[in-house]
């Protein structure tokens, strides 16, 4: 929630309601200090009490009231909370995390760019491997380019190992990029 009259961060969420506690944990539920990465947690009386008639599944989100989001987010030293991703879609290259918003986000500040995304794909070498899948905004906007721009903006291993370019995106009814349709056009070919 961005506070009405309050302090706006772009890339942030905002900050939880007041009712609300939110944490962010680690793989072993430990909780991590202020900009690192790890899995939401949010606690309070508004948050769902279960999936309807599903009780396995309730067990596996909700534990000692907090309710596992999947997501994965940091806060800042104000409490202000960014969403990175999701758990299922990090990408994992020998043993480092990718996350694909984070590439998805730099790639929509490049002009020749109108839409964008990123996902992984396992990889005989590296385990997992980015790739970008792009609608151009201009026509002469090249692979080429494209590397150099993620070069320049990103850690080695960040840099997705190919570059696809498409004149449209899967979607849902919601307009969401399906990014499993897309991953499956090209799974295959890196195993």
């Amino acid at each position: 929630l961005n506070p009405l009259k309050g302090k706006r961060i772009p890339g942030s969420v905002g900050l939880p309601l007041p009712s609300v506690q939110v944490k962010v944990v680690d793989k072993g539920g430990r909780p991590l200090p202020p900009t690192q990465i790890g899995e939401l947690l949010i606690k309070g009386d508004n948050i769902m009490k279960g999936y309807y008639k599903l009780e396995e599944e309730t067990k596996q989100v909700l534990r000692e009231g907090w309710l596992h989001t999947g997501d994965l987010a940091k806060l800042d030293d104000e409490g202000y909370i960014y969403i990175m991703g999701r758990i299922k879609e990090m990408i994992n290259v020998r043993g480092l995390n990718v996350y694909p918003k984070e590439i998805e986000n730099l790639l929509y500040k490049h002009p020749k760019v109108k839409e964008v995304a990123c996902v992984g794909v396992p990889h005989s070498r590296r385990g997992e491997v980015p790739l970008v899948f792009i609608v151009k905004k201009e026509k002469n906007l090249s692979t080429q380019e494209i590397l150099e721009y993620l070069r320049a903006n990103l850690a080695s291993y960040k840099v997705p190992l190919k570059v696809i370019f498409k004149d449209s995106f899967p979607k849902s009814p919601s307009g969401k990029i399906l990014k499993r349709e897309l991953q499956k056009e090209v799974i295959d070919i890196f195993r």
